[in-house]
């Protein structure tokens, strides 16, 4: 659901110039969702719920699907964050869709901010479609 802020104030531009400006904020939330099927395997507000990271999305465990998503024992390594685990995507009929995510259990330091979140590729995949 967006939300929308309007700000009024001044600016000072010059010297002894005072300008009135106004500035339109909106958020708007992030989602991700199964290409096939449409369901939406997480959702979230930026900067609380998801952060982009070196250009992927970063969620909170409390803002994904965790009844439709599985953490396997597969595992990528990466030189500089560490050694990930990848994510699967489960329907009711028991339909697998693999990777389409994956977690940090643990990161390598100066990487601590994605730790234990679900990370998703931004955009469009093979698997999963990002939408705002």
């Amino acid at each position: 659901m967006p939300i929308s802020a309007y700000n009024e104030g001044w600016r000072e531009r010059g010297p002894c110039a005072r300008v009135r400006f106004s500035i339109r904020t909106c958020t708007v939330a992030v989602v991700i969702k199964e290409r096939q099927s449409g369901a939406v395997l997480a959702r979230g507000e930026p900067d609380s719920d998801v952060i982009e990271y070196e250009g992927n999305l970063y969620f909170d465990p409390s803002a994904v699907d965790k009844s439709a998503l599985r953490v396997t024992s597969r595992t990528y390594t990466c030189s500089v964050k560490g050694t990930c685990n990848w994510v699967d995507f489960v329907t009711a009929a028991g339909r697998t869709v693999p990777d389409v995510a994956w977690v940090y259990p643990q990161t390598k330091p100066g990487h601590e901010a994605i730790q234990g979140r679900y990370g998703f590729y931004a955009g469009q995949r093979a698997s999963t479609v990002q939408e705002e």
